[in-house]
């Protein structure tokens, strides 16, 4: 088992982005958390020495990550790649498969079903992307990032994005059981949860230390979504559950 060396803990206890760090997972020959919380627990898959690759609708599930009383203010970073960008393909399932809103992949766009999408070409086939995902309970404001950079917003009146079940279940990368077939295969090699909603300025900083938030693009994109919903597609002839 690995354990959290004093230098390390030092470093993110030092790292501005990281000071709400609560569990870490590198995946590199383990399933345990470096901060010594809950280990993943495997659905298939393979575990190697530095990642680990998983098929469709295989992946990861953690119980108790958040407290009870903060399990609706987070950010969740992941460090993965798809083999498949065709349609949806779920990130992270929020109801314990039992529901089919949640957070995916819309071929090559960030999307949280069914509130709101951000632009195409933020992801490539087998390319390894950074993806945060954020909610402030204060304000409900979720914000989906992928590598820096603000793919969307939406504000969660109907806590879609609350992780509401018995034991406060995560399950990554795995379908749920009432829209199938919406899963890839793929490869993780790091998951991170904060127990706080992350600055615009800390994500970019989990992917190049000391860089400003990026500006064009995507403050206009979160200007818009602030005021409604942002590029959302909806699943045709599908119900929200």
């Amino acid at each position: 088992m690995k354990t959290l060396t004093s230098a390390f803990a030092a470093l993110l206890l030092a790292a501005p982005g990281q000071a709400a760090l609560i569990h870490q997972y590198r995946l590199d020959g383990s399933f345990a958390d470096d901060l010594g919380g809950p280990s993943l627990v495997p659905a298939g898959g393979v575990l190697g020495p530095t990642s680990y690759a998983f098929g469709p609708n295989q992946g990861l599930s953690l119980s108790n990550a958040l407290p009870g009383t903060a399990n609706a203010t987070y950010s969740i970073e992941l460090v993965f790649r798809f083999n498949t960008l065709t349609g949806f393909r779920k990130i992270i399932d929020f109801q314990n498969r039992a529901s089919d809103n949640g957070f995916y992949t819309l071929d090559t766009a960030l999307n949280f079903f069914p509130q709101a999408t951000g632009p195409d070409g933020a992801f490539a086939l087998n390319t390894d992307a950074r993806v945060v995902l954020t909610r402030n309970d204060l304000t409900d404001q979720v914000v989906g990032y992928v590598n820096g950079v603000p793919q969307f917003t939406f504000v969660d009146v109907g806590n879609i994005a609350v992780f509401g079940t018995p034991n406060r279940i995560i399950n990554f990368f795995i379908d749920d059981t009432v829209v199938t077939g919406e899963a890839s295969g793929g490869v993780v090699d790091l998951i991170r949860i904060y127990d706080t909603a992350l600055t615009g300025a800390e994500v970019a900083a989990l992917v190049n230390p000391g860089a400003a938030v990026p500006e064009p693009a995507s403050v206009v994109l979160l200007a818009a979504g602030a005021a409604g919903v942002v590029g959302y597609r909806r699943r045709r002839g599908r119900p929200v559950t």
